[in-house]
């Protein structure tokens, strides 16, 4: 299982086996609760939220992003590949594999370091906040370039940290 992480979101991708369906778990604890033969799974959501397994996909692809995840958690991924004959008769490979299930952690803060202007600094403090200062510049009339120029850099990363 290959992943790629950010601060509140993972994106897993697993290789096809000899099933003609994957039903993807995740959880915050590295326990998991086998799916019953002949049982849908359920409704697969992709926005995992509270605790405990959670379905995040159910079909025939090869990849899921889960988003709704806190900062620095690690989650436990699980596949099972099944063979789903007439609907909602699903007939599941429950063997444990390496890599599956898995370990996965978001990341703890922002890890890179922006810079845009001289005279200011941004430091990442966690995966949803920045701190942005201004090293030089005062507040009077004379520097108001300066400071209207921050403002726009503070909207502008504060609109790419919503991305994330």
């Amino acid at each position: 299982m290959a992943t790629n992480a950010t601060t509140t979101s993972i994106t897993a991708t697993w290789t096809i086996g000899n099933g003609n369906n994957r039903s993807v778990f995740v959880s915050d604890t590295n326990s998991f609760t086998d799916p019953v033969n002949g049982v849908s799974p359920g409704t697969a959501s992709a926005a995992y939220s509270g605790t405990g397994q959670k379905l995040v996909y159910d079909g025939t692809g090869t990849s899921v992003t889960v988003t709704g995840l806190t900062v620095g958690t690690t989650y436990y991924f699980r596949v099972y590949e099944s063979r789903k004959c007439t609907s909602p008769n699903y007939f599941y490979n429950t063997t444990t594999a390496v890599s599956n299930p898995v370990g996965i952690g978001t990341a703890d803060k922002l890890k890179y370091t922006i810079t845009r202007n001289t005279g200011i600094t941004y430091t990442p403090v966690s995966g949803s906040a920045i701190t942005v200062s201004a090293t030089t510049g005062t507040s009077d009339d004379t520097n108001y370039g300066r400071l209207r120029s921050s403002r726009s850099i503070m909207r502008e990363q504060l609109y790419l940290h919503s991305d994330l």
